[in-house]
Parts: structure tokens; C-alpha cells; sequence
């Protein structure tokens, strides 16, 4: 009865750094390897996360799913007369379902926030990047 919800996590540790989580930015700016190794551990993340909403939306759903029947079910099936106490009778009953379902739903949005997020952080890499490689140009610097 819990949706499929037992055991799911997600690593919100494993979040990007924010602006709050940000040291000082540093003026110098780093080389093309350096950009080029944050751009594929970004892409690492984005394809994890791309990963995680699959599964998460699918959890969202069937949770959903469970807590449709369940209330119905309640409401149908509820010993009460009128019809504002079989609604409240059944939201008693599949309280717990609603939660799973609400869980879920607010995994979800969050891996939806983690994914734009990574977006963010990849299109900044590659301006980070064509910066360098025009300072690096312009001073005919090689990489060391």
C-alpha cells in the first residue's frame, strides 16, 4: 500500500553547488582541461538525473494510481450517510496513500529542478569555456 515508495531515495547531497554554497569566484580563469572535465562530470550528473526522473515518475504514478483506487474504494465502501461524512470517512482512510503520492510527486519535482539545474551549470561551463579559450588564444598560451 505505500506505492513502491519503501527503500527510494534520492541524493539531494549530491546536489550542485549553489551561489549561497559558492566560495569566493576566482579571477583567474581556469584552463581548457579543467573546463572540459567539469563539462563531462556535468553531463555525468545530467545523464544520472535524466535516469532518476524516469524511475521517480514512474513511482509518482503508481502512487497516484494507489491512492485513487484506495479513496474510491473508502468512499464506496464507508459506513456513514451523507456524503460530505463518506468524503471525510475516506480521505481518513487513505491518508497514508496521499502521502506516498505527495512524496513522490515532490521527488520528482525536485530531480526536475536538479536537471535544469545541471542545464544552468553546463551552459555557464561552456561560457567559462570560450572565454578561456579566447584569453588563451589571444596570449598564445599552451596548456600545462
Amino acid at each position: 500500500r505505500s506505492g513502491g515508495l519503501e527503500g527510494m531515495t534520492y541524493d539531494l547531497a549530491a546536489r550542485p553547488v549553489t551561489a549561497r554554497d559558492a566560495a569566493p569566484v576566482e579571477t583567474q580563469l581556469p584552463s581548457p582541461n579543467a573546463v572540459a572535465h567539469r563539462l563531462i562530470e556535468l553531463g555525468t550528473l545530467l545523464e544520472k538525473a535524466s535516469r532518476d526522473i524516469a524511475v521517480l515518475d514512474e513511482k509518482w504514478v503508481a502512487a497516484k494510481q494507489i491512492h485513487e483506487v484506495g479513496y474510491s474504494r473508502a468512499l464506496l465502501t464507508s459506513g456513514e450517510t451523507s456524503a460530505d461524512r463518506r468524503k471525510a470517512d475516506a480521505v481518513l482512510r487513505v491518508a497514508d496513500d496521499r502521502l506516498h503520492m505527495e512524496i513522490a510527486e515532490q521527488l520528482v519535482r525536485a530531480c526536475r529542478e536538479r536537471i535544469r539545474t545541471l542545464r544552468d551549470q553546463i551552459e555557464t561551463a561552456r561560457s567559462v569555456g570560450a572565454a578561456t579559450r579566447a584569453e588563451w588564444a589571444a596570449t598564445n598560451w599552451t596548456q600545462s
